[in-house]
């Protein structure tokens, strides 16, 4: 409806002009050509551009996630089928209104391949839960609502305090890490400005379903949590 109400809006603009022009009440030649030449190739574009509606969810391309050389998943069907997938999927097909149209909650950065994920863990030295890898095998690396980042160098072992032999997995904007418990799969989130932690979750899938019911907002939700004191030291 905005978008007709604009475009009448221009129309009603070159007709005035014109009427204008032919009743002599704008002389100017070169000033009508100017603003003519103005209203159709800079102002119109310009403001379809902004307002025309943005695609609905982002499109996939690839039918498959390979996996290793020579073997895939099928990502239609796990994207449909399990768990994990649904949520991958809302996630993919979640947007936020903006002022003018809307935008992705989830920008992609890197798709992930097993061969890479198996790299991490040697790194690791600790495997990455089940939900986490099949998140980042059907998504990839990216930015959710643009304050939680998915990245291959947030990937790091925690070798000190209580949570020692976990790993840190992501990391939001303003610094903060969050980390996966090696033993029971538990979402732990680490204040970057004071040594505090929280739990989160029991596991990634409970961690990416109450993002969601929070309306992707991870910096609210770690400002809301009761922290502990955490001791790097030992």
């Amino acid at each position: 409806m905005l978008r007709l109400i604009i475009i009448a809006v221009i129309c009603t603009i070159s007709l005035l002009l014109i009427a204008g022009y032919l009743s002599h009440i704008i002389t100017n030649d070169l000033l009508l050509i100017a603003i003519s030449i103005g209203l159709s190739t800079v102002v119109v574009p310009t403001i379809l551009i902004f307002i025309w509606p943005a695609p609905k969810g982002r499109q996939h391309n690839s039918k498959q996630v390979f996996v290793d050389d020579g073997e895939s998943i099928n990502q239609n069907e796990d994207l449909n089928v399990s768990p994990m997938g649904a949520i991958a999927r809302r996630f993919l097909s979640a947007r936020r209104k903006q002022l003018f149209g809307s935008k992705a909650i989830f920008e992609h950065y890197h798709q992930v391949r097993e061969s890479e994920l198996l790299e991490v863990e040697h790194k690791l030295q600790i495997p990455i839960p089940s939900n986490l890898r099949m998140w980042l095998l059907l998504v990839g690396y990216g930015d959710v609502a643009e304050e939680l980042s998915f990245r291959a160098e947030w990937f790091k072992p925690v070798n000190f305090g209580a949570l020692k032999g976990s790993a840190l997995f992501a990391q939001d904007i303003l610094g903060n890490f969050y980390s996966f418990d090696s033993i029971n799969g538990n979402i732990y989130f680490f204040s970057r400005s004071a040594p505090e932690y929280a739990l989160l979750a029991p596991d990634f899938r409970s961690f990416m379903e109450e993002l969601e019911r929070r309306d992707f907002k991870v910096l609210e939700w770690v400002n809301s949590l009761s922290v502990l004191p955490y001791n790097w030291t030992n």
